[in-house]
């Protein structure tokens, strides 16, 4: 399992090994919910992180990453500011039309 994959704590603000050994998330760090695959993304890659994860049955679903605020925040405003280029927002049209037309077929 890689070093940076928890389950979901017993309590609010940890997280459990894959050995059953539960971990206090660090101060300064807040969650990540999942849903914003750029965020989570960029947040993976600047650096300290923690994914958490929970198996139902066969499945894998994503609790989230704990990161530090700072860290998160910075990389929120980013990305935002991507979002909001007229560039971005005409590749996302462009990307929509060729998801219906390959939908259509």
């Amino acid at each position: 399992m890689n070093e940076n994959i928890f389950g979901p704590g017993i309590a609010p603000n940890t997280v459990e090994k894959s050995n059953g050994e539960v971990l206090a998330v660090p101060a300064g760090w807040e969650l990540l919910p999942p849903g914003d695959a750029l965020l989570t993304r960029r947040v993976k890659a600047a650096g300290d992180h923690w994914v958490v994860q929970e198996k139902k049955g066969r499945k894998m679903f994503s609790r989230g990453v704990w990161a530090p605020a700072a860290t998160i925040g910075k990389l929120r405003i980013e990305c935002d500011a991507q979002r909001n280029t007229e560039s971005y927002a005409k590749r996302k049209v462009a990307d929509a039309k060729r998801r219906e037309k390959v939908q259509a077929e």
